[in-house]
């Protein structure tokens, strides 16, 4: 579904929250019902930026990405310090200002993720120090090794499902390319991930991490998957497990440079291929970060697929450019 007012409502909110802040702190304080332990932390990077796409045009990419620990002094009491629940939120959209007409936001990705969390080696937070980048305290909170177990569901919150819908679309749209936007596609999965920092020093950091996911057929909340269907204007449709459910990374950060202008540097390369028929199908995403003027950019390119759910079966080229938030 194109959303056409979201802009606005969330800027309206927005105001509303700030305006009232004071207000809601001092409610808050007097709530039964106030938080208890920790705060809501980033789970996926948090970006805001411009991306283009082959297949598309260029379009503002917002990623919002959180997670929240779910009781963690119960979970402490009953199993040990060594093991996490976290309940985790992505979303990603794009706003195509003036490269669509009526320049629209769409939704690209809804991924609400439940997680248990096994860790194996803490400590990852010994190379914090004063000439550390911003995004380096934040992260460096995470365990050295872990893994997590979960049970994902992920659309892009479209609702086109048959062949007469997908034909009003492709005939109200500007152009015809476009109208695959407004394709529902949806799955529900299992996702065993795990990360390991391979090398901590005073000024720079390797670390691994892989993932093997597992697109369910019939799914808890999807109901049966919607991938590619038989009336789709389409060649090269595809499974999802066939381009995506393994992925490994690799990923550098260093606080070498450290001047006025620039205080620290990351690089990361990973590689994405089908559960099923690996290696037949592959992705390639390369990102480099700098903090610049205590802003964090990242610029990255990738090449393969599920650069957008709609288009997840398509080998699409694709860079974009993004200010990192680090958290919360």
């Amino acid at each position: 579904m194109v959303i056409k007012t979201s802009v606005s409502c969330i800027t309206l909110l927005g105001v509303t929250v700030l305006a009232a802040g004071p207000n809601l702190s001092s409610a808050a304080e007097d709530s039964a019902f106030r938080t208890q332990g920790p705060s809501l932390q980033s789970y996926e990077p948090n970006l805001i930026g411009y991306t283009w796409a082959s297949e598309d045009t260029g379009f503002v990419d917002f990623t919002l990405s959180l997670k929240y620990p779910l009781l963690p002094k119960l979970t402490q009491r009953l199993l040990s310090d060594n093991e996490r629940v976290f309940l985790a939120f992505t979303g990603r959209f794009a706003f195509y200002y003036e490269t669509r007409e009526s320049s629209p936001v769409i939704v690209k990705r809804i991924n609400p993720k439940l997680y248990f969390q096994h860790v194996f080696a803490d400590g990852a937070g010994s190379s914090r120090n004063n000439q550390s980048p911003d995004w380096l305290p934040e992260r460096v909170q995470e365990p050295r090794t872990y893994a997590t177990l979960a049970y994902a569901h992920e659309s892009n919150g479209q609702t086109i499902d048959s062949e007469a819908g997908y034909k009003e679309a492709l005939r109200t749209a500007p152009e015809s390319r476009f109208a695959i936007d407004s394709i529902g596609r949806g799955w529900d999965y299992l996702e065993l991930s795990g990360h390991h920092v391979l090398i901590d020093r005073a000024g720079y950091r390797w670390s691994l991490n892989g993932t093997i996911k597992d697109f369910l057929s019939v799914g808890l909340l999807q109901g049966h998957a919607d991938e590619v269907r038989t009336w789709e204007d389409t060649t090269k449709g595809k499974r999802r497990t066939t381009v995506d459910g393994l992925t490994a990374r690799i990923k550098f950060e260093s606080t070498y440079l450290n001047t006025s202008v620039i205080s620290g540097t990351q690089l990361s390369l990973a590689y994405t291929t089908g559960l099923q028929s690996a290696g037949r199908f592959s992705t390639v995403r390369l990102e480099a970060g700098l903090q610049v003027f205590e802003m964090p950019i990242v610029i990255w390119c990738s090449q393969g697929y599920v650069n957008d759910l709609a288009r997840y079966y398509l080998n699409v080229r694709a860079c974009g450019v993004a200010l990192a938030v680090a958290g919360f």
